[in-house]
């Protein structure tokens, strides 16, 4: 079962999202934006302890001790007493171990030491037949002592018996005799399979080329990194090169020496410790760089940290992690007149190749049909409830609403044009295909085309409208709303000539019921925009005045929304003729003098950007206004 990404894991993750190669400073952005927004820095118990909430997160990253981190990492969402806490109880925690290791050290020293004295007087009063075995003899070789070594004596009359070593600070031997630090050097100082990879280092290849089956890929400092799996080698190492790919901190020198099957060693650069991101955990681990590793070589001691399932990862390399259950609903219940109407225009997507006829599917979504304001009906299938859930959801960004009317500058006359069953012009790949199937009352139909309800769809779609324009001056796209504009009537011509040429040459087109052409205003995203700026729909500002009083809490916020209201008739009244009027915002202009009026009350904060012309006027180019929430207003 994965494991539920708390905060402070979320931080880490954001910490290390480094630019990678190749990636474009657009897609890191997003890429940014997108894990700063899990982050909780504006949901988080010390989003109003700023301070807190850094020295908070400087725990998490900075602590040393990686059972802290677990722990640290375990706790949702801390307070900063909750981690200081603790910390230090970790710590003391760690104290109280050191005393009782010390503790027994030095009783088992007591013990030994007691226990030799025995036997020495024991010893002496034995008899003295006896003494020639006792006293030492200079002339005889004994095995390696194994407190020093050396073959001149017995291990009972070592002097260094009770030392302790410099090396795994235990008793009872010195360093160099260290059974633990042999061994260590053993097994770090061959690395059999690094001879097929170091080819500069004059070792000849005699192993075959890795396969697929052993290649594992891992995040490290942020950075994707192919490894090798290799149980050869005891420790994880790279290239130089890749540490550069990995931005990882600065090196340290290293005493280890890894050797070849040939005999050959390694040039080691250095190491350094790196996090490491494996199952929504993050490891600390030690990384060896040489001069050359291609590819880089997962060691056993990264295996061994990271409790990486071997046979599952080379055995059953092709058992994807997450599995998505197949989901086929039944088709909705209609009446005879949606029944009707909805047969009709299945059979016109039949007929125009946009459905296809099944008989068989491992997906199937209902149904939800839809009145057009022309009284036709659009079939929509509810993917929410199928495919949705388990589907990759493109990041294209759609533009907002005020970026696009600022490229409207200087504008005379505005053509608006409106593509066709926009998302049906899109023509899916065979296994989208039979993804995305409807299961209606004639039975099943899979789509040939992109549908509405995806998830995916809008990012699409839009990915597609921006190649087809880019480049081209004077015109926004909105989905599939285009609308164009020139300052000369030419240029307005010329415009429109290459988006029409420019959506021929893609296959797309317009319906023609939608389009109009050289208007002095158009409605678009429900403003009327004319060369003057912008101003609310009167279409949609009529709903606005039509609104009577609220009565209740549900229609009050259906009126104002979040806005906190708690006022009389009188003040509705005013406040629905000031959303009602129809006030002009300009065009923004990048060579006239900008004006900023702020106001804040303890419940909302509003701003009012405005241009102010050579005669003194001030018109508004946009209102931007906010409730703050229960946190914010804290602030204050």
């Amino acid at each position: 079962m994965m494991m539920l990404k708390t905060l402070c894991l979320l931080l880490i993750i954001f910490c290390c999202c480094y630019q990678k190669n190749g990636q474009s400073f657009v897609d890191w952005k997003a890429e940014l934006y997108d894990k700063a927004r899990r982050c909780g820095f504006t949901t988080s118990c010390l989003t109003a302890k700023p301070i807190e909430r850094a020295i908070r997160d400087m725990y998490v990253i900075g602590v040393k001790n990686p059972k802290i981190r677990q722990a640290l990492l375990k706790e949702a969402d801390p307070t900063l007493e909750t981690a200081e806490k603790l910390i230090l109880t970790a710590e003391n925690s760690s104290s109280v171990d050191k005393i009782h290791d010390k503790q027994s050290n030095f009783n088992k020293k007591k013990f030994t030491s007691n226990k030799n004295r025995d036997i020495k007087s024991n010893n002496n009063h034995g008899k003295r037949r006896d003494s020639k075995f006792n006293s030492p003899d200079h002339n005889r070789i004994y095995n390696p002592c194994e407190a020093c070594g050396s073959t001149k004596h017995l291990r009972s009359t070592c002097k260094f018996r009770d030392y302790a070593c410099n090396f795994c600070e235990k008793n009872g031997h010195l360093e160099k005799v260290c059974r633990q630090k042999k061994n260590e050097q053993l097994s770090t100082k061959h690395i059999t399979t690094v001879a097929k990879l170091i080819s500069f280092n004059s070792c000849t290849s005699t192993a075959p080329l890795s396969n697929s089956s052993s290649m594992f890929s891992l995040e490290v400092n942020g950075n994707s990194i192919t490894f090798e799996l290799d149980t050869g080698s005891s420790r994880t190492i790279i290239s130089k090169s890749d540490w550069h790919h990995i931005h990882s901190s600065a090196l340290v020198s290293s005493k280890l020496r890894l050797k070849c099957y040939s005999d050959t060693y390694l040039t080691i650069i250095g190491e350094c410790l790196v996090p490491v991101m494996y199952n929504n955990r993050v490891y600390h681990l030690k990384l060896i760089i040489v001069q050359d590793a291609r590819p880089p070589l997962l060691g056993l001691q990264w295996i061994r940290s990271l409790r990486l399932d071997l046979n599952k990862l080379i055995h059953d390399d092709n058992q994807p992690d997450n599995y998505h259950l197949h989901q086929i609903l039944p088709s909705s219940k209609l009446d005879v007149i949606l029944q009707k109407y909805t047969h009709e225009e299945i059979t016109r997507k039949v007929d125009k190749g946009i459905l296809q006829r099944v008989d068989t599917s491992l997906w199937a979504a209902p149904i939800v049909p839809v009145q057009k304001p022309n009284g036709k009906i659009r079939i929509c299938g509810d993917f929410k409830v199928t495919i949705n859930p388990s589907t990759l959801v493109d990041q294209h960004p759609i533009p907002a609403i005020d970026e696009l009317f600022s490229r409207l500058l200087n504008g005379q006359h505005f053509s608006k044009l409106d593509l066709s069953d926009a998302y049906l012009q899109v023509e899916l790949d065979d296994t989208s295909k039979d993804l995305v199937v409807i299961n209606t009352p004639l039975g099943l139909y899979k789509y040939n085309r992109m549908p509405f309800g995806i998830s995916s769809a809008p990012a699409i779609f839009q990915r597609l409208i921006d190649q087809v324009i880019l480049d081209i001056p004077h015109r926004i796209a909105y989905l599939d709303d285009l609308l164009l504009t020139g300052s000369t009537e030419d240029e307005h011509l010329q415009t429109l000539d290459t988006v029409l040429r420019k959506l021929a040459d893609y296959g797309f087109t317009c319906n023609p019921d939608k389009c109009v052409f050289f208007q002095n205003s158009v409605s678009y995203l429900s403003f009327r925009i004319t060369k003057h700026g912008k101003e609310p729909d009167s279409a949609r500002v009529d709903a606005i005045t039509r609104m009577p009083p609220p009565k209740n809490i549900k229609e009050l916020k259906a009126f104002i929304g979040e806005i906190n209201y708690y006022d009389c008739q009188v003040t509705f009244e005013r406040l629905r003729e000031e959303i009602s009027s129809t006030t002009t915002l300009v065009h923004f202009d990048d060579k006239l003098p900008i004006l900023l009026a702020t106001d804040a009350s303890q419940y909302g904060i509003g701003a009012v950007i405005m241009h102010r012309y050579s005669d003194d006027v001030e018109k508004t180019i946009v209102f931007a206004s906010k409730t703050l929430t229960g946190v914010e207003v804290k602030y204050s």
